[in-house]
């Protein structure tokens, strides 16, 4: 289950029913790291009670040490909560087609082998009292018998990394529990500038609202409630987000698109100043031409809409940024687009082999913006 339905889920049972086994595991550790709060301050409600019954193991490997700790008996408190980060009793995930039964089904078990099995008995037979809460930045196989044991004694969290589309839900979602809520040119632009990653980092977007939150603050903008949250304008949202990983260079691709050749040259400077690396930036350039291109195929076809985003591959539509592309790609000649795409593959080469600096991408970026 995801993190929503991990919360729901444990909102909704009571504390004698709670399991005492949890497996969070996944690359987007925003999440991971929200459920072990969730979990920790629902067994562990007061600071008193975190300093006497919280256990945090790193790393943890040795079965025994594991199995000690999670059946301890609670000095202080009521209760003992062992959080287990990164523990390699997982192991790697093996090539398909290897299970776990039919692996030295006649080999006899070493002392590691018993104490392993030992600590999977323990952890199915949990005391009253104990908890034991693993924390892994990876999901595990889960053909190996230790995930199997965790699935069935308890409950398991599956945090995958957020998509474009399903981030700027969750950016609305946000800023609407904080109080807030986005101009549509603001959302438009949003969206489209989270279509450059192939993964979002939450808990980068996370930060930047705290600072965006502060930042209103300051200026005496106060959340709201209800009907009436606080609108946030689209260029509050370029001031929090410009900085954002791997999508700096999106406010050069969206001059380049509205045909301001001078701001994009603008930006691009200042992308150098930053120390950008010209080769992700070409790459960007590339990958642009190659939609632009792509899209006058398929308009040609008579696709619009809905049936355009989906021959783009974009996973939601979102009919004003799809309605801009249309626009820009009206704009540019064919011709030029093909022309581009080759200097644009020539000045890759010469980048990556010293044969060439920025005035290779500022011409680009001068004819892809006339159009």
């Amino acid at each position: 289950m995801n993190y929503n339905d991990f919360a729901a889920r444990l909102g909704n049972l009571e504390d004698s029913r709670l399991p005492h086994v949890f497996l969070l595991c996944g690359e987007e550790t925003y999440f991971t790291d929200k459920a072990a709060k969730l979990l920790v301050d629902r067994l562990l409600p007061s600071a008193r009670e975190r300093a006497d019954g919280l256990v945090q193991l790193e790393g943890a490997n040795d079965p025994q040490t594991l199995e000690q700790e999670i059946s301890a008996v609670p000095f202080f408190g009521d209760r003992l909560v062992v959080l287990v980060k990164q523990s390699k009793i997982f192991g790697d995930k093996r090539k398909p087609g290897r299970e776990d039964e039919g692996e030295g089904r006649d080999k006899k078990p070493s002392r590691s082998d018993k104490a392993m099995e030992s600590l999977l008995a323990a952890i199915a037979d949990m005391p009253e009292t104990n908890y034991v809460i693993f924390r892994q930045n990876a999901v595990p196989d889960k053909r190996k018998k230790v995930y199997k044991v965790l699935e069935k004694a308890g409950m398991v969290m599956e945090a995958a990394p957020l998509r474009p589309w399903q981030a700027a839900d969750w950016l609305a979602a946000d800023l609407s529990h904080r109080g807030f809520r986005l101009e549509p040119a603001a959302y438009e632009y949003l969206t489209g500038m989270l279509s450059a990653l192939h993964e979002v980092p939450l808990g980068y977007l996370s930060g930047e609202l705290d600072k965006l939150e502060l930042f209103l603050a300051a200026q005496g903008i106060r959340p709201g409630a209800g009907r009436g949250l606080t609108i946030i304008s689209t260029e509050q949202v370029k001031a929090s987000f410009s900085k954002l990983p791997e999508i700096s260079g999106f406010a050069i691709m969206t001059a380049i698109d509205e045909g301001r050749g001078a701001d994009a040259l603008r930006l691009f400077a200042e992308e150098l100043k930053g120390g950008s690396y010209l080769p992700v930036i070409a790459g960007m350039l590339v990958r642009r031409v190659r939609e632009y291109l792509t899209a006058k195929a398929l308009l040609k076809r008579g696709l619009r809409g809905r049936e355009l985003s989906q021959a783009l591959g974009q996973q939601k539509f979102y009919p004003n940024i799809i309605n801009q592309l249309i626009r820009t790609v009206n704009n540019k000649e064919e011709s030029l687009l093909r022309r581009v795409f080759l200097d644009l593959a020539e000045a890759d080469y010469r980048l990556k082999t010293g044969k060439g600096g920025p005035e290779l991408l500022e011409a680009a970026i001068i004819a892809l913006a006339k159009g």
